[in-house]
């Protein structure tokens, strides 16, 4: 039986996880609108984008199941790396970060939140 969390830290994870799987549904079926939602550019996006959501959420479920927080803060904190790795990508490009920028920080705050035991 699925058990949903019900401490800060899980319904955050949670709400993460839900919006990964709108990130990965969005590209599946409107490439267009996901650009302009994300900023990314479309090179190379099939081969790398679309399984690259699906896991997040896949890895962000498998943590919350086993209900360690610590093991959800270090996965968060492994997400916003990814996230603020993009962010300095695109920025040295010139190119828009800021969803890359705040999707860092809001996985740092997740992972605080959940090393915290909130």
């Amino acid at each position: 039986m699925l058990t949903l969390p019900t401490d800060l830290a899980g319904l955050l994870a949670l709400g993460g996880m839900g919006l990964v799987c709108v990130l990965a549904v969005l590209a599946a079926v409107s490439r267009g609108r996901f650009f302009a939602a994300t900023h990314h550019a479309p090179e190379g996006f099939p081969a790398v984008m679309v399984p690259r959501y699906l896991f997040m959420a896949l890895a962000v479920a498998v943590v919350l199941r086993s209900g360690d927080r610590q093991a959800l803060a270090v996965l968060f904190v492994g997400l916003a790396g990814i996230a603020v790795w993009d962010a300095v990508i695109y920025a040295s490009r010139r190119m828009p970060f800021w969803p890359h920028a705040v999707a860092g920080i809001a996985g740092l705050a997740v992972a605080a939140v959940a090393w915290a035991g909130l």
